[in-house]
């Protein structure tokens, strides 16, 4: 939505009142609000393959510490093996919280 409708700039999304009714606002914000969207688990919707993946975060200790190392080439990168996925399309159930969302007023 924000890519579409507002050329990748969040500032302007929260600007959209129909924008923060669908997916609310920071918590920082002082007039922080939930969004009124609910999303639920993604389902495979044909038949799938499990592959292994991977991913390794670089900086372990500084995200662990909150900052107070910092990330520095001299931290280890620890490998996380993760099943994945892949070769399918996924059913994704979207809810809303209060009532129902005209469906012109989202697409």
């Amino acid at each position: 939505w924000i890519q579409e409708k507002h050329e990748g700039n969040e500032s302007e999304a929260l600007k959209d009142a129909l924008f923060v009714k669908c997916f609310g606002t920071s918590a920082e914000n002082e007039d922080a609000a939930a969004g009124q969207l609910i999303f639920f688990d993604a389902f495979p919707a044909t038949s799938y393959t499990i592959v292994l993946d991977v991913q390794t975060p670089h900086f372990k200790e500084y995200y662990e510490t909150k900052g107070d190392k910092q990330p520095t080439d001299a931290l280890s990168p620890v490998p996380i093996f993760i099943p994945a996925v892949t070769k399918t399309e996924f059913t994704i159930f979207i809810g809303s919280a209060e009532g129902r969302l005209a469906e012109e007023e989202i697409s």
